[in-house]
């Protein structure tokens, strides 16, 4: 299959949209509310690789896959404002993704992703824009510092992450130790 591609609710209004390359899914694909409103908006590339069968004629061989790669973005079904949007790269998540509070305008959680891992901040906000809350991630673990905030924007929380593990300070040994974080 090659070429534009669309796809209708039984009511007759547009249910999806894109295009095909070699029976593959390419470039920006819009699937909508049954309203006509964009539901998702997802960009896809094609991406060679080898074939995982290793036992038989198809080992070695290279093939054509459809993966996210670029930029993505989901709305609300009530008010038709977004409610996440952020970047594919090869499949994965990757940058800033932004979650919105209902409207689409205000961030209730702002991540940072590296190879489709949380990589960086995640923080938390309030529908008033404050920050509620902050950890810092590597590699899909919490890694660095952990923080809550009360109204006033004070610190009444903060914890050390290592690779998941909580620091804890202040042993008999002075070395610190560690517990499962979470």
């Amino acid at each position: 299959m090659n070429g534009d591609w669309v796809s209708y609710y039984p009511s007759g209004k547009l249910k999806l949209s894109g295009k095909y390359k070699d029976n593959l899914k390419v470039g920006e694909w819009t699937d909508y509310f049954e309203n006509g409103r964009p539901k998702d908006v997802v960009t896809y590339k094609l991406f060679k690789k080898k074939s995982a069968m290793d036992y038989s004629i198809m080992k070695g061989h290279v093939v054509m896959e459809s993966i996210k790669d670029g930029k993505a973005i989901s709305y609300s079904d009530k008010d038709f404002k977004p409610t996440e949007e952020g970047e594919y790269k090869n499949g994965k998540k990757e940058g800033e993704w932004i979650a919105y509070y209902p409207g689409g305008k205000i961030p209730a959680v702002v991540s940072n992703y590296k190879d489709g891992e949380l990589d960086g901040w995640m923080r938390q906000y309030s529908r008033r824009g404050k920050l509620l809350q902050e950890m810092e991630y590597k590699e899909g673990l919490k890694h660095g510092v952990f923080r809550i905030y009360d109204k006033k924007g004070k610190v009444v929380v903060e914890k050390k992450f290592e690779y998941g593990m909580q620091i804890i300070e202040g042993t008999s040994s002075g070395s610190g130790s560690f517990t499962p974080g979470h």
